[in-house]
């Protein structure tokens, strides 16, 4: 894959799927109180390792969401021919820092 760097067999569904991780230097972490904290991902805007959540039972209105580990999932696009200088998904997970 031109994306993730990963080889992957076209005939096996679901190892068509490119993912790429948050990157650690776009996460924080943040706190509601001094037992509930969770990962947010600048590049993404996705809510990730959610703790103290589960153990009080019941999710409140305004808690987050465990939107997962990565910060991108799609199909790989082979190597051959890849320009990652023109691929709007990476340009868009390297320009998105707010």
């Amino acid at each position: 894959c031109g994306r993730c760097k990963k080889e992957y067999d076209h005939n096996i569904p679901s190892d068509q799927i490119c993912r790429i991780q948050h990157p650690c230097e776009k996460v924080d972490t943040e706190w509601n109180g001094s037992k509930k904290s969770w990962d947010h991902c600048r590049n993404c805007d996705k809510t990730f390792n959610l703790n103290g959540f589960h153990s009080w039972g019941r999710r409140g209105r305004n808690d987050p969401f465990d939107e997962g580990e990565y910060c991108y999932e799609d199909q790989h696009v082979p190597e051959v021919g890849y320009d990652a200088e023109n691929d709007p998904t990476i340009q868009m997970l390297d320009e998105s820092d707010y």
